[in-house]
């Protein structure tokens, strides 16, 4: 009898293997074909977030006569970034936009759709954290966020900005740049510059 029950258990436990196999599989299935059908459009959310311009090409739409001039509009050398108008979008509606894709490489090629555009924003003081090599992270708030989130992070020599870390939270800077990166927390800049704002 002893090894009946035994024998029942074992069988029991193997029907729910099976079972568990069969819904694994239906998941990755399911998950195979969503993802590998890449014609397949999945429209965007609606948000209220200004849309972006897209950039000047780095080549021109029609190769230019023998006897034109290239225009700024035509002509294949880019001007500097920094000669670019700054993007209409706060840290927080660019959080905002990248969140609002559906999948994690939309996610990401959203951060990189924003990498290299120049940036002018009005930001509160948060905090500094120093770095090796002489350096300090500055970290500013979006004053127009409701939370403490996004960060803004600019790094400057702590030669000169020693008395940086005793700046009262909340002081607004004019903060400018370049983004540089963007992770879920943080959207660091290069090419920085930052004043008070008054």
């Amino acid at each position: 009898m002893a090894s009946q029950s035994h024998k029942l258990k074992i069988a029991g436990v193997w029907v729910l293997f099976v079972a568990f196999l069969i819904a694994a599989l239906t998941v990755a299935l399911r998950l195979t074909s969503e993802f590998s059908s890449e014609n397949d459009v999945i429209p965007a959310p609606k948000t209220d977030l200004p849309e972006l311009t897209p950039k000047p090409s780095l080549m021109p739409a029609s190769p230019p006569s023998p006897t034109s001039t290239p225009t700024p509009e035509t002509s294949p050398i880019r001007a500097k970034s920094s000669d670019e108008e700054p993007i209409n979008f706060t840290p927080s509606q660019i959080m905002k936009k990248i969140d609002s894709e559906m999948f994690e490489s939309q996610k990401e090629h959203m951060r990189k759709s924003f990498i290299g555009l120049p940036v002018d924003w009005t930001l509160s003081f948060s905090s500094t954290s120093e770095i090796p090599k002489g350096s300090l992270v500055v970290y500013f708030k979006d004053s127009s966020a409701s939370s403490f989130l996004p960060l803004v992070a600019i790094s400057v020599p702590l030669k000169g900005n020693e008395r940086l870390p005793l700046t009262e939270d909340g002081k607004k800077f004019r903060v400018k740049g370049v983004i540089d990166s963007i992770d879920p927390l943080t959207i660091r800049l290069r090419k920085e510059t930052f004043e008070p704002s008054p």
